[in-house]
């Protein structure tokens, strides 16, 4: 990965995998048997979103014939989906492919639904805040600091994602984060304690800062309410769009992540129709 990642580069880069990955679970399928009720066309199917996100304004805006249902989490939608109350779960593409790995009865189909770039959404009222963390983020991507935080989280062969000890600050101002820790390995909990790649990113900014973090887990949904109420100081990823914007500021993008459709694999058979 290199610094031209982060614009709209990305792209070829981010179809190349998931083109890649479908290629490998299609290879896994040949010659196995058909026996579940095959995929409906998507603008008439039964579609799963996450609320608060990207794709639950865009869903029914794209297919407004479909079915539109709106989960609290991807835990809740993934269920949705092994259980047949959805045909499609939108989710975007690092946890797709996280949902993938843990589970080999679905696929990511190739073709990215957006072009989103995750970015960190700040209070507009905290300016001095705000400019300190754009100029540590700004460094850390024209530097390859975030290109070797990507890579402990997606290496490129494949291998698990590796954790990494950052130093911290024992003292010193409160850095109020808030995150959904159910997106691994962006964010999660491992062993009692909120990890990922977004943390490990957090952790970085405020050392540099002389502050110290605290995370906030909380629905997706509930972000911006509590990053307005002054609750929360910063959130660590979110899509910039033009609504959001009117409420928060936003950072230069710092991981190309796209919506991108889930299936089960055994209702592959008509699976082009969702193109």
């Amino acid at each position: 990965m290199n610094g031209k990642l982060y614009d709209k580069s990305w792209k070829p880069f981010m179809k190349k995998a998931i083109v890649s990955t479908m290629a490998l679970i299609l290879v896994a399928l040949t010659g196995c048997s058909q026996t579940a009720t095959t995929l409906p066309s998507v603008e008439t199917a039964k579609i799963g979103t996450m609320i608060g996100t990207v794709s639950e304004i865009m869903a029914p805006e794209k297919y407004p014939d479909a079915k539109i249902s709106r989960f609290n989490d991807y835990v809740d939608e993934s269920a949705a989906l092994m259980a047949g109350k959805v045909d499609y779960a939108i989710m975007d593409y690092a946890s797709a492919k996280n949902y993938l790995k843990n589970n080999d009865q679905v696929v990511i189909l190739p073709d990215p639904l957006t072009e989103e770039v995750t970015a960190m959404a700040l209070n507009k009222e905290n300016t001095e805040l705000n400019q300190k963390i754009n100029t540590v983020l700004n460094r850390f991507l024209s530097d390859g600091t975030m290109d070797e935080i990507i890579a402990h989280w997606f290496p490129e062969t494949g291998e698990d994602y590796e954790i990494i000890d950052v130093p911290k600050n024992t003292s010193g101002p409160v850095l109020n984060v808030a995150v959904t820790a159910l997106t691994e390995p962006r964010c999660f909990v491992k062993d009692g304690k909120i990890t990922g790649m977004n943390v490990e990113l957090m952790d970085r900014i405020a050392f540099e800062l002389g502050m110290r973090t605290e995370y906030q887990d909380m629905d997706f949904a509930a972000m911006i309410d509590s990053l307005q109420s002054g609750k929360s100081d910063v959130i660590a990823a979110m899509y910039n769009t033009p609504e959001r914007a009117q409420r928060v500021e936003f950072t230069k993008g710092y991981f190309p992540n796209p919506q991108v459709f889930v299936v089960k694999k055994d209702r592959l058979e008509e699976a082009d129709n969702a193109k």
